[in-house]
This record gives C-alpha cells, structure tokens and sequence, in this order.
C-alpha cells in the first residue's frame, strides 16, 4: 500500500553546481559503503561493489556513519537558498528546490491524520518522478528500498 516518506533535507548554496555534485557523489558512495556495511551481500552486489566491500569491512560503523553525516550537513551553517534531499535514490538535482517550498507548508489528511507538507508539492513530485499520479504498470509495482532493522 501507499507509504509515507520522511527525509532529513539539507542546506545546499545553488539549485546546481560542481560542489553540489561532488556532495551528491560523495553521500551516495558512503550510504552504498554503510549498506554494504549492514546488510546481506547479494551476488549482485559483489560483482558491482567489490572494491568497496573491504573498505565497508575494515571501517567501524561509526566512523562511515559520521563520513555520511559530514557530507549531508556539509552547507547547514550557512545560509543557504535551496535544500537537498541527499538520501535519496536519484540524483541530488532532481531533489533539490528553493528553501521555501519547505517554509510553505499546507494541512492535507492522509488516511486518518493530517500532516504538513509543501504547498509546492506537486511541483516537487512532478521534478523528482515525473507524472507521479499515474501508476505504473503492474508488473513495475516493485520496492526498491533497502531495508535495514538495526537493533
């Protein structure tokens, strides 16, 4: 069914930049270094990843999760125009929008609650997944998260 997605934003200083990228890159190989780190190695995952299935090893837990952090919050003390979702699955461009589409924010229900969210969201979806309000055919309907129960 029909799931709710909460993801940390970050401050980013442009809507596209080299800096933006090298950040973007930068997250992306250490969240695949953290996955490697904590779940199951397919053989997939070890034809594609095995120059970084040592490095995900040898490093501690904390130190990669810290590495991570560090190039999520890279721009959050300052004041920045944009913000980046830097944990997700596309590129960080198409995730990131001026800071007041998350300072606008609307009342709407879903199910039995009501949640804010960006007045500019159809904007946002439209960007991120393209026409987000039709289905994809049945055969696509996949999940694509990793998921990860850390106790």
């Amino acid at each position: 069914g029909p799931r709710i997605d909460i993801m940390p934003l970050d401050k980013v200083p442009e809507l596209t930049s080299a800096a933006q990228d090298k950040q973007g890159k930068m997250v992306k190989a250490w969240k695949r270094i953290l996955s490697l780190k904590v779940l199951p190695i397919s053989k997939k995952k070890k034809k594609l990843y095995y120059f970084l299935i040592p490095v995900a090893k040898i490093l501690p837990y904390k130190f990669i999760v810290k590495k991570l952090e560090g190039w999520m919050k890279k721009y959050n003390d300052q004041d920045c125009a944009y913000t980046v979702n830097t944990t997700g699955d596309y590129n960080v461009r198409k995730e990131t929008f001026p800071k007041e589409y998350m300072e606008d924010l609307i009342e709407t229900k879903f199910e039995d609650s009501k949640f804010f969210v960006p007045s500019h969201y159809d904007e946002m979806l439209t960007k991120i997944y393209g026409d987000y309000m039709t289905p994809p055919p049945v055969e696509k309907r996949v999940v694509k998260h990793d998921i990860v129960v850390r106790k």
